[in-house]
Formats: C-alpha cells, sequence, structure tokens
C-alpha cells in the first residue's frame, strides 16, 4: 500500500520542479520546397551552411523569455518567423541601440526604414519593454538553390554555399567565407566581411564598412554611404567602389575597368596589370595608384589643392596650376583622376 505522506511529498516535487526555460529549448527544423525560397526573420542570428541534401532545411530555435510567443508560416517556399506585437528588445543589439521597420502580419518586410509598403510601425531596441524574443536559424542550403534571405536586426554568416542568394538586412553585419555563385548583400547598418567569393557579387550598406579578399567575379559593384572599403585580391572585369565618405584601400587588383568614387577619403589602389579604363574621383582626400611599370595610358589629372607625383615618365601635353594632361607608355588605356583637395601619386610596383 503506497503510504500516503509519502506520495504527498513526491507530488510536492513534481509541482515545485523548475520549468526549463525557453531560451534552452531545442531547436525546430523546417523544410522549404520550391524553385524560388525566401526566409524572414525581424531579429536574431542567421547562419547559413551547404549541404549536400537535395533540401533546404532550417533549423529554428526561439530564444528570450518570450520566445514560446513566437511562431512559424511555412508555405509556398516562405518560411517566416511571426513576432506579435511592435516593440521587442534584444539585448545583442548593444547599448542605447535603436532600429525601426515596419512588418506585415504574414512576418514579411521590405522597407528597413525606408519606403514602406503596408503593415505596423515596430521597434526594437537593446533593452526596455516590449517582447523579449527572437529566433536564431541555422539554414542548410542544397548548391544551386535561390533564396532571398531576409533579416531585420541581428547578425548573418555564410559559409561554403554555391548558389543565388540575396541578402537583404536592417541593422546587421554580413560575413561570408568561401561562397561562389551569385551573391546580392543590402544592408541599411553593418559590416559587411567576405574572405573568398566566385561569382557575381555586389554590396551595398547604407553605414558600414566592407572588407573583402580573394574575390573572383565578372562586375563587383560596392556601394556604402559611410564607411571604408578594404579589398585584398580582387579579379574583375569591372570594378565599381562608392562611397559618401570612407577611405577606399584597394591591393592586388586585376581589373580592366575601375571606377571609384567617394565624397570625402583618401583612395589608394594597387593594379596588378594594364588597365582599360581608370576612373577617380574624390572630394576630399589623397590619391596613390600603384601599377606595374608596363602600364600605359592617357593621363588627366585634376586637384585643385595638392601636389602630383608620379614615378612614371610622363609625355605631358598640357600642364597647369590645377593639373595635367598627358601619355604614360604606349598610352593605350586611360586614366583619369581629380581630387578637389589632396596629394596624387603615381608609383611604379617592383
Amino acid at each position: 500500500m503506497t503510504h500516503p505522506i509519502r506520495l504527498l511529498a513526491a507530488l510536492l516535487v513534481l509541482v515545485t520542479a523548475p520549468l526549463v526555460p525557453l531560451h534552452a529549448q531545442q531547436a525546430e527544423r523546417f523544410e522549404l520546397s520550391g524553385s524560388n525560397l525566401e526566409l524572414y526573420n525581424l531579429i536574431g542570428t542567421l547562419q547559413v551552411e551547404s549541404s549536400t541534401g537535395n533540401t533546404a532545411v532550417a533549423e529554428i530555435t526561439r530564444s528570450g523569455k518570450d520566445g514560446a510567443k513566437l511562431t512559424v508560416q511555412n508555405a509556398n517556399g516562405r518560411l517566416s518567423v511571426i513576432y506579435p506585437g511592435n516593440q521587442f528588445s534584444y539585448p545583442a543589439m548593444g547599448s542605447n541601440s535603436e532600429t525601426g521597420m515596419h512588418v506585415r502580419d504574414d512576418g514579411t518586410f521590405n522597407d528597413f526604414g525606408r519606403n514602406h509598403d503596408g503593415g505596423r510601425k515596430v521597434k526594437i531596441t537593446s533593452s526596455g519593454g516590449g517582447l523579449n524574443a527572437w529566433a536564431d536559424i541555422r539554414l542548410m542550403l542544397p548548391q544551386g538553390t535561390r533564396i532571398d534571405l531576409n533579416l531585420g536586426v541581428g547578425k548573418v554568416t555564410l559559409a561554403n554555399v554555391n548558389g543565388s542568394i540575396e541578402v537583404e538586412t536592417a541593422s546587421a553585419d554580413v560575413s561570408g567565407t568561401g561562397t561562389a555563385g551569385s551573391l546580392s548583400i543590402d544592408t541599411g547598418s553593418g559590416d559587411v566581411t567576405l574572405a573568398g567569393h566566385n561569382g557575381e557579387l555586389s554590396v551595398d550598406t547604407g553605414s558600414g564598412d566592407i572588407v573583402l579578399s580573394k574575390i573572383k567575379t565578372g562586375d563587383l559593384s560596392l556601394d556604402t554611404g559611410s564607411g571604408d572599403v578594404r579589398i585584398d585580391g580582387v579579379t574583375a572585369d569591372e570594378l565599381s567602389v562608392d562611397t559618401g565618405s570612407g577611405d577606399v584601400i584597394v591591393t592586388a587588383a586585376g581589373a580592366r575597368d575601375v571606377e571609384i568614387d567617394t565624397g570625402s577619403g583618401d583612395i589608394r589602389l594597387s593594379l596588378t596589370g594594364d588597365i582599360n579604363d581608370l576612373s577617380v574621383d574624390t572630394g576630399s582626400g589623397d590619391v596613390e595608384i600603384s601599377a606595374p611599370k608596363s602600364l600605359g595610358a592617357t593621363v588627366e589629372i585634376e586637384t585643385n589643392s595638392g601636389d602630383i607625383t608620379t614615378e612614371f615618365p610622363v609625355q605631358v601635353t598640357r600642364k597647369g596650376r590645377d593639373g595635367l594632361v598627358g601619355t604614360i607608355g604606349n598610352g593605350e588605356g586611360r586614366i583619369a583622376i581629380d581630387t578637389a583637395s589632396g596629394d596624387v601619386t603615381l608609383k611604379q610596383l617592383p
């Protein structure tokens, strides 16, 4: 016969046992099917990896003390994490951070603080009131997958993926290693770092640094409203860099057509071979171009306030207080440099 006191004690142990915290719950698994996939997550981390399988798989971990209030919608190739309410706290943002967006009831968004297309306005802060919830996602992609990845606030990492991938974030750093295929990255605020990419590539960030290395592509387009651009090793048909404010430093650049424009910042470019067309423009900053001794080009340099120094023999056809026009070597390429305020230096590589 069961002793009543022992039974009562056992019941008390069960009642008073601690609940498993939401942030410790296991990941939920979702399969995405379709030829063009989409993923939307308002807050959290997104880790994208290559997969040997035939189906894209997302493992989603709901976190934060209110993580259980998040739901997931997965249909017709679109996976969305649904966040109820209009104010959220995400400690990983860092102190005194805040991001505003518009989000539709189905969890999708695409305005990132710009022109919104419907949906309710939400605010995400590093601390304060609102829902304390986010979703961390591990996404495994088969080779050749076409997918649009949309994240509001958090961090995106790409590792060894090969497909047609578009990444768009409101406020998040994006990093990648060993990527291939077509890759487009657009972030309202955040740094972009890529180490090794083979294929089409474009990067646009409203505010943040762009750091690239070992890039092989056709046309490479980089745009940042405010931030430095640093490239170490690039092979491309065309290279275009545009920054509102920031330095541009490019080493080991093998590109026939190069265009660099910065409103304010220094420009340092090191070429590995001859060029077809090189255009450099900075409102305020020094310009330094390094090239092999075999360089041949017509040269037009303008600087309203600054010195012009060249290690290449130049056959000058016109020289004035604000610049010069001339020819280097066989003159087959074209170099145009314009800086409103800054020195211009042409250097020969050893």
